[in-house]
């Protein structure tokens, strides 16, 4: 077999290399092609007459891509102010709505009008349900450009992103039903919640790698399209329903505090149609804010011009939101993470190690054979979030929630008790264990993007 080398321009990710190497397979049959993406270099294998360049050129034309026999002189630019400003405007948005608690500005509960979910989710799609599922159709968008590839200036560019959404809507629906029906034996354990999303995260991290150009990680892809992976990608011969369908389907089952209250309020329900009118208006309102996202990141993937610099953007997004995630599931599963640094004085501190008595300053008070622990919570964060109680003592753990969101309004510490400590504004909540060991042990909202810790001391005599 002979072998001959081109130089291609266009190339702008590990899908572009699937795309032109797919594209001359079929069209030209040859026995061997294979894209080098770092190196913009195209190597064609053939048996008895060689490639034509001007027909090949022709096949790829229509994607976006030129071959040619000398490598070109000059690049396309990227635009650099895209590249910076989309990320820093949206990750400082998001963060200075969660610092301001914007979050909590609407909140429901199981005597809530049925327009009040569409509003829940509209906001939940702002927030952070917004920012785990809103990253994920970015992660995937260069992947279903592909599958689109040639129709981009026109609808069918957004069809994975409508397969998508439709998965989304169709399954809340049904599976809010059948929440009302049987209840919660279809919620997934926090458990597992957790290590699903934290799978997630590492799935968005090397697409995120990919998108801003790691260039160990380009050629991951080409052993990456099999089975599911090749199906949620939507990379494939034919139509790429299925894959869509089936990735906006799996995000019921992601942990994001929004959609975990209105799962809880669909089981209160106890009612099917209860159910599915819920958690079909929560995900509608989700749909506004994430069809946004899936209609900038489709239009600026077609555009020649922009689509270099907006991927570059987007892995950005994608990677900041894939570390938040992870870290948060981190928090959520009680072991060390980034947010130690911020939980209090000696936080950054191993939470299972043995701590000193001179902690015992503020130790709480002691009440029929009970120590009473006191905090308050909201949807800014927990006050104090850093507390102590004696080992081996029982407590009694008072919440009193003064303004939580759907992300805050529970508490898990899977060290400390098991399942979850609910939380309603303008109540109180109390939940009674023992800490038997000295140790310092996290606790967090039920995503995790809130977290504190409780510090058990030795003391002798209590």
């Amino acid at each position: 077999m002979n072998k001959q080398r081109f130089f291609i321009q266009g190339m702008h990710c590990p899908s572009c290399a699937l795309l032109v190497e797919r594209r001359l397979k079929e069209k030209g049959n040859f026995p061997f092609v294979r894209v080098y993406l770092a190196q913009e270099e195209v190597v064609v294998g053939y048996a008895s007459r060689p490639p034509k360049l001007t027909q090949m050129n022709e096949w790829l034309r229509r994607d976006g891509y030129r071959l040619s026999e000398h490598p070109a002189k000059e690049r396309p630019r990227l635009q650099l102010w895209l590249v910076i400003s989309l990320p820093l405007a949206v990750i400082g948005f998001f963060l200075l709505a969660e610092s301001m608690g914007w979050t909590s500005a609407v909140n429901i509960t199981a005597q809530s009008s049925l327009p009040a979910f569409f509003l829940f989710g509209l906001l939940a799609g702002f927030s952070s349900c917004g920012a785990l599922v809103g990253s994920l159709v970015l992660s995937f968008s260069s992947r279903w450009s592909l599958a689109t590839a040639g129709k981009a200036k026109s609808p069918a560019s957004l069809h994975p992103h409508l397969w998508f959404h439709l998965g989304r809507l169709i399954t809340y629906v049904f599976l809010g039903g059948l929440l009302g029906w049987v209840g919660s034996a279809l919620r997934l354990s926090p458990l597992v919640a957790s290590f699903f999303a934290l799978a997630m995260a590492l799935v968005m991290v090397i697409l995120g790698m990919q998108m801003v150009g790691v260039r160990a990680l380009q050629r991951f892809p080409l052993f990456f399209t099999g089975g599911i992976a090749r199906q949620a990608s939507g990379i494939g011969r034919g139509d790429s329903k299925l894959g869509p369908f089936m990735l906006g389907a799996s995000t019921f089952f992601l942990p994001c505090g929004f959609t975990l209250t209105a799962q809880g309020l669909a089981i209160l329900s106890g009612n099917p149609l209860d159910g599915a009118l819920i958690l079909g208006l929560f995900a509608f309102g989700t749909f506004v804010p994430l069809a946004l996202i899936s209609f900038t990141s489709a239009r600026l993937l077609s555009s020649q011009r922009w689509r270099a610099s907006f991927l570059k953007a987007a892995g950005v997004l994608v990677l900041f939101f894939a570390l938040f995630t992870f870290n948060n599931q981190l928090n959520a599963l009680g072991l060390p993470s980034l947010s130690n640094l911020f939980v209090g004085p000696s936080s950054a501190s191993d939470f299972t190690t043995s701590t000193k008595a001179s902690a015992t300053a503020n130790l709480p008070p002691i009440l029929d054979g009970v120590q009473v622990l006191q905090m308050k919570a909201s949807s800014r964060g927990y006050t104090p979030n850093t507390l102590v109680v004696r080992a081996g003592v029982p407590i009694r753990w008072e919440i009193e929630d003064i303004g939580t969101s759907g992300c805050t309004n529970a508490i898990v510490s899977r060290n400390l008790f098991q399942g979850e400590i609910g939380l309603t504004p303008g109540q109180t909540s109390v939940v009674e264990f023992t800490i038997p060991r000295p140790g310092k042990y996290k606790f967090s909202c039920w995503m995790g993007m809130i977290s504190g810790s409780i510090e058990a001391v030795e003391v002798s005599n209590p």
